[in-house]
């Protein structure tokens, strides 16, 4: 399976746009923010350990807390599978992150 992550970092949930519209016909989207509860953080794990590419799509503001995002990104780090990220905005703790993944 081919996943569309998109991550929104924000500092009020009510920021947070539905981007999964934007992924591409061959791939299956999954949306999750910062403000997103465990189930949802759960369900975005299970989709990345059944997929074999991943594509993340980030959009971040400095100094907003990552949430259940930090998941993501540590099952990211050990995932077996094609990674890209593409990441819009600024956040330290992010830009060191993704600096381990193929920019798209």
């Amino acid at each position: 399976m081919k996943l569309f992550l998109t991550l929104t970092l924000v500092e009020n949930n009510l920021d947070i746009k539905p981007k999964a519209g934007d992924a591409p016909d061959s791939y299956v989207p999954f949306d999750l923010d910062n403000f997103s509860d465990s189930l949802v953080v759960a369900t975005a794990l299970k989709a990345i350990e059944q997929s074999d590419v991943v594509h993340v799509q980030i959009e971040a503001k400095e100094g907003v807390k990552l949430g259940g995002v930090l998941k993501v990104f540590n099952l990211l780090l050990k995932f077996k599978g094609d990674v890209s990220v593409h990441f819009n905005g600024s956040h330290r703790q992010i830009e060191n992150m993704t600096k381990r993944f193929p920019k798209s």
